[in-house]
């Protein structure tokens, strides 16, 4: 799925072009990173505090870059080629987000923000799920939820797209304000983990504020916070609650699928057991198709066969009864935190373990990387190794937490580690494994399948 950034879009914004610009012109998309430009894409460099990404124009064209948004105030390099178009402009930051804002009114999609913390990415990931088949969805995952993964997402949407759903991190007021006013949504989904504290839920209902007049937000009608607000759109309640409109009525798990209805809708709908703790947010996706016009039927097909692989997770084996998954994204591009988050909600496990090793490396400072993912390892999560060098800042800074309830443990090598890794297998456990030696945890699996 790619974009449709023409020459008469891009003429909007832009009146000074060096290098060739057929009126045949088509770009897919934009970048602000050189290094994982996509072939057909318009690099856009931006300054920062110790960084200049116009400095990085020759790697952006080698990956397949078509085109540059270029700052007027900077020369171009004597070394590049006339062939490659630059569309000169004062602030490149700023020509996007006016091509973005007119591209969304020439694709005209329904608009929807999926806005929490880590919990937002389960939800849309969900979404995107159900939705799929009954419309055009559009929703590329992005590492960070900031606004220039916004404008990449926005950008790379395909003229078809009926759909757009995008991320809106509510860990910061003023990031939730800037994105909900870039994207405008005329669906608001809130998603944020129960035991999030109340800041981060003031921060994420300021969605509201950057909506469409028609908009209507849907959001955890269990949470007091949530029922107390008085809101000024449509708001349409989901959870357990009674007086919820999507109202979680019946429900019923056995070893392999858990059943619940909805108080309204005359189905019953099924979803495999191991995500028995999802049951509340899937709640807010099955009312955001319902809004949407789709199918009951086609939702409960669609939640019958949900599946690791939809949440961006492989499951590598099972051995007497624990499961082992990994992340299907490469290293790079997969957001730990909702790793680590999902870890603690799949399942009924009372085990869970996260086993790091010295695959598992951050961009650009990985030490912090290490220790962010440490803070964020709590209850219910009951075991972590580290293996490796690099590892070993995770058990650091787990030493710093004051957690009497988490068993870590920090092994040199993989051989080291080879023996609490059986002894963890062969107890029923959930065990997520986060690095790059995973030939090694599938061979320890086939061992184990043979005894």
């Amino acid at each position: 799925m790619v974009g449709h950034l023409d020459y008469q879009l891009i003429k909007y914004v832009c009146s000074e072009i060096h290098g060739t610009f057929p009126i045949t012109f088509t770009a897919k998309g934009i970048s602000f990173e050189a290094k994982t430009i996509e072939p057909g894409d318009i690099y856009v460099p931006i300054e920062e505090p110790g960084f200049d990404g116009h400095q990085l124009i020759e790697a952006a064209v080698e990956a397949g870059a078509c085109a540059t948004f270029w700052k007027k105030s900077i020369s171009l390099p004597p070394s590049l080629s006339d062939e490659l178009t630059v569309f000169v402009v004062e602030d490149p930051m700023e020509a996007v987000r006016q091509l973005a804002e007119i591209y969304l009114v020439e694709v005209d999609p329904v608009r929807i923000a999926v806005v929490g913390d880590e919990t937002r990415i389960t939800v849309k990931k969900i979404l995107v799920k159900l939705l799929t088949d009954a419309y055009n969805v559009h929703g590329v995952d992005r590492l960070a939820a900031d606004e220039k993964s916004m404008l990449e997402t926005i950008l790379t949407m395909p003229l078809e797209t009926d759909a757009l759903i995008c991320e809106v991190d509510a860990r910061g007021s003023n990031k939730v304000r800037t994105l909900g006013n870039l994207l405008t949504p005329s669906i608001s989904l809130i998603a944020v983990d129960k035991e999030e504290e109340e800041a981060l839920l003031q921060h994420a209902v300021l969605i509201e504020d950057t909506m469409k007049a028609s908009g209507s937000i849907i959001v955890d009608g269990d949470h007091a916070y949530f029922r107390s607000r008085e809101w000024k759109t449509d708001v349409f309640f989901y959870g357990e609650n009674p007086e919820n409109m999507f109202n979680i009525d019946e429900k019923k798990c056995d070893e392999d699928m858990c059943t619940f209805s909805i108080k309204g809708i005359r189905l019953t709908f099924q979803l495999p057991s191991i995500f028995s703790k999802h049951m509340t947010l899937i709640t807010s996706t099955i009312a955001t198709c319902v809004h949407l016009g789709i199918d009951a039927e086609h939702i409960k097909r669609s939640l019958s066969r949900l599946n690791l692989r939809d949440l961006e997770f492989i499951e590598m084996g099972t051995v007497c009864g624990t499961m082992i998954v990994c992340e299907a994204l490469e290293e790079r591009q997969f957001n730990t935190e909702y790793g680590v988050k999902l870890l603690k909600q799949l399942g009924s496990f009372k085990r869970r373990v996260l086993i790091i090793d010295d695959g598992f490396q951050g961009e650009k400072s990985e030490k912090a990387l290490h220790e962010t993912v440490a803070s964020s390892i709590s209850s219910p999560i009951t075991d972590v190794l580290t293996i490796g060098d690099k590892a070993f800042w995770v058990a650091e800074a787990l030493k710093r937490v004051d957690n009497d309830k988490l068993n870590y443990k920090h092994y040199v090598s993989h051989s080291e580690a080879i023996i609490p890794l059986k002894e963890i297998i062969e107890n029923i456990s959930l065990v997520l494994y986060r690095g790059a030696n995973r030939d090694l945890i599938k061979q320890l699996i086939k061992e184990l399948n043979r005894h």
